[in-house]
């Protein structure tokens, strides 16, 4: 069977996960351009800094991103702990401990970092959005908009708390709240790299590819030497022309979820039966590789596709949704698109 197979998600990917925190190191590390103000605190922390103290806890911060990135992040806290002894007050440094302390198991302890930072009269921004990201990764998404809600009210919103709420909207089909979301954390901080690209992705996904490709053309002149910038903003140009085609020929489309069992696929039809929504499914359940892009699988003539496939899309009209299906790859559910 055909399937899309586009190398970059049109959704944007947390970087709350510890893998995200290295990555955000690393970049500042290795003299990377920042993909925004914050993924630089601690470069600028150690450069405002006493020589001596500035070395030092480069090293151990250095070592510590290391360490993690071997899974072992006991030896990491205790690495970043030193780290902390010669820049005691750089706030930065509490939350990456944080995110160290969470990923070892240590909730109560990550918290115990953060919380005195976000409950200061002017709150740390960061540290605020990662108590938000550990209430999300438990499943409270009503507890991490609190989080994220504190940093929206006021003349001044706080950009990444904007973004935060974009995805959470994102997450739960709400494409129209994401682009609000997303918007308004450009209009913020217009060189936020990620709100941009966030934005063209959720436009391209409701097929607004205007408005996508204006998004992502603002991202590559925001960082001309991005590649997640060019590579989105090439893949909108060659959906758009495959969306433009498609409807002039008359071609079939149609979005899918795969799941290797018929009890997980038959769990999904459940909840698209309650009322949730299809793309979101699919990016969250689908092992298809369409869930990259909401599981849409473009446009296809006839003979493209594979017959019980095929057959089961005739039988739908646009908007309706297969019932569970046995496909080569697994167990599918169909939305047929027009």
């Amino acid at each position: 069977m055909r399937m899309i197979t586009d190398p970059t998600r049109f959704v944007r990917r947390s970087m709350s996960h510890p893998s995200g925190w290295l990555a955000a190191i690393l970049l500042v590390l290795l003299g990377a351009p920042p993909i925004h103000a914050q993924s630089s605190a601690m470069q600028r922390a150690v450069l405002q800094g006493q020589s001596a103290a500035r070395d030092s806890a480069q090293k151990y911060y250095v070592d510590a991103a290391r360490i993690a990135a071997e899974g072992r992040y006991g030896p990491a806290i205790a690495q970043l702990r030193k780290a902390m002894e010669f820049l005691p007050n750089e706030p930065q440094l509490k939350v990456d401990m944080a995110v160290l302390l969470m990923a070892s198991g240590d909730k109560a302890g990550a918290v115990r970092e953060l919380e005195p930072l976000a409950e200061q009269p002017s709150p740390y921004g960061p540290a605020v959005i990662q108590l938000g990201d550990f209430e999300l990764g438990d499943g409270d998404t009503t507890a991490a908009l609190a989080y994220y809600g504190k940093l929206t009210i006021g003349p001044d919103p706080f950009s990444p708390a904007l973004l935060r709420m974009g995805d959470v909207a994102q997450a739960q089909g709400k494409r129209m709240d994401a682009a609000r979301y997303y918007r308004e954390a450009t209009r913020t901080d217009s060189t936020f790299i990620e709100a941009w690209l966030s934005l063209g992705s959720v436009y391209v996904i409701m097929d607004r590819y205007a408005e996508g490709l204006r998004a992502f053309d603002r991202a590559v002149a925001v960082d001309p030497a991005n590649n997640m910038a060019q590579e989105l903003q090439r893949l909108a140009i060659q959906r758009k022309e495959e969306y433009d085609e498609g409807l002039a020929t008359g071609k079939m489309r149609a979005r899918i979820i795969v799941t290797e069992t018929r009890e997980d696929a038959a769990r999904v039809r459940q909840m698209l039966a309650n009322g949730a929504d299809f793309i979101a499914l699919a990016t969250n359940h689908s092992i298809d590789p369409t869930a990259q892009v909401g599981g849409d699988l473009g446009f296809f003539a006839e003979g493209e596709m594979i017959p019980v496939f095929e057959q089961a899309v005739k039988q739908l009209n646009p908007g309706e949704i297969s019932p569970v299906l046995n496909l080569p790859s697994g167990y599918g559910i169909i939305l047929r698109v027009n």
